[in-house]
């Protein structure tokens, strides 16, 4: 994983110097830096949620080096990257929780379960872009990656089981990506020759984890449940453009 990172990195300041070469060589080429804010309001399943600004409202950041080539009216991009976000640790609810079987009680007030999620990784996006005026254009494409999901979770469950106490102390910590591709629109809102403000939707699909522990198992009857999500993002982006 480490070394799939490292290349990922080598690569993408690979892109970085060889676009800017490109673009002394040829005006057809042009080259723009994006960094961005990722907003959304995930479901509360999803365990992505923060309390920066409001409740239950998800923030990321993001960054990326873009090329773009220029056919007729308007451009074929490409964009390498990486976006980042992460939720607040919280509480689960231990009261609904499976039970090995009827004997078994889970004391609430004694057992917790926290859990932290989190969804980030090396992105690369392809599009199109077309002029609606000389100060506005629009774009839409798919990107691949930026979907690595991480679910997070200690649990502490103490109970009994008819006259007997029990404990269940239990960690796991997994990751899992794919490569469905997201799809994105964008408008392009043009400050001066060298910056402009993107404002987009990112349609995020990615494959989330939820780790579901049976009490009073010892841990041998736990499972991990995926499932695929869809996560809408509004991207707002300055970009910088060489």
């Amino acid at each position: 994983m480490k070394a799939r990172t490292k290349l990922a990195r080598c690569c993408l300041v690979a892109c970085a110097f060889g676009a800017l070469a490109l673009h002394a060589q040829d005006s057809a080429i042009s080259t723009a830096f994006k960094i961005r804010g990722l907003f959304s309001k995930p479901g509360t399943d999803q365990g992505l949620t923060n309390n920066v600004i409001g409740r239950n409202l998800e923030l990321g950041l993001g960054f990326g080096l873009e090329v773009g080539l220029q056919v007729g009216p308007g451009k074929i991009t490409a964009e390498a990257g990486y976006d980042f976000l992460t939720g607040d640790q919280y509480l689960a609810d231990t009261s609904g929780m499976a039970k090995v079987d009827g004997t078994t009680t889970i004391d609430p007030t004694k057992s917790v379960e926290s859990r932290k999620n989190k969804v980030e990784g090396m992105l690369v996006r392809f599009g199109y872009e077309a002029p609606v005026n000389d100060a506005l254009t629009w774009r839409a494409g798919i990107q691949i990656g930026g979907n690595i999901y991480t679910h997070q979770v200690i649990g502490n469950i103490v109970g009994t089981d008819g006259a007997a106490k029990y404990a269940d102390t239990y960690w796991y910590n997994g990751t899992k990506s794919n490569y469905m591709p997201s799809p994105y629109g964008a408008l392009n809102f043009k400050i001066d020759d060298t910056s402009s403000i993107e404002v987009g939707l990112l349609l995020l699909q990615y494959k989330a984890l939820n780790y579901q522990h049976v009490a009073n198992t010892s841990n041998a009857s736990d499972t991990i449940v995926q499932s695929n999500k869809i996560l809408p993002n509004i991207e707002v982006a300055y970009v910088f453009h060489f």
